[in-house]
């Protein structure tokens, strides 16, 4: 039985450190991965708070913090496979993700957060900082495999899996459709 290392990234804010402990409960149930969990806090803690700009910017801070979680878990191990929950941390590891397998997980795109951003206290930024974000999250997702995004934005044709909450995909491939679930949708 093969065992593969998976460097599991996970932002840790609002409903996100939720997944990440449901993630963390259920993984070693699999025995072919070895789990190497990076957590990106949401604060600005001692000197981090001091730093105009790193301070006040989550995608930056979730970014370097992220590239620094990649890389010390590379120095410890050989990865396999890399899971970043979300894309606010992904956005500053193309070149990681272009060496390693990535999974981008996300539950709203940039739009769409930008959208509902006033029920999480977001505010959009200045145009050029939103321009600047705009094109981190356009180039985190060519690095990894083409075509395989689906939303505003993604190429055309590409394939996409989309899993609702709860889906357990062990029941689908095992023998039929989980009837408490739609199947896995290929985005068009």
């Amino acid at each position: 039985m093969p065992l593969y290392n998976v460097g599991f990234v996970m932002e840790q804010a609002l409903g996100h450190v939720t997944h990440t402990q449901n993630l963390q409960a259920n993984v070693p149930n699999d025995h072919e991965i070895r789990a190497h969990w990076g957590l990106i806090p949401y604060e600005a803690r001692g000197i981090a708070s001091c730093i105009p700009f790193y301070n006040s910017n989550w995608t930056l801070r979730a970014g370097v913090r992220a590239r620094r979680v990649v890389a010390r878990i590379a120095r410890e191990t050989r990865l396999d496979a890399l899971y970043f929950h979300t894309q606010v941390p992904a956005v500053l590891a193309g070149d990681w993700i272009r060496k390693i397998p990535s999974v981008v997980s996300l539950d709203a795109t940039p739009l769409q957060y930008d959208q509902l951003g006033e029920g999480y206290q977001h505010d959009r930024g200045p145009d050029w900082m939103e321009k600047v974000k705009w094109r981190l999250n356009r180039d985190c997702y060519p690095a990894g495999r083409p075509g395989t995004a689906c939303g505003p934005g993604a190429a055309p044709g590409g394939v996409g899996r989309v899993d609702p909450a709860g889906f357990d995909r062990r029941l689908r491939c095992a023998g039929g459709e989980n009837p408490r679930h739609p199947p896995w949708r290929e985005c068009p």
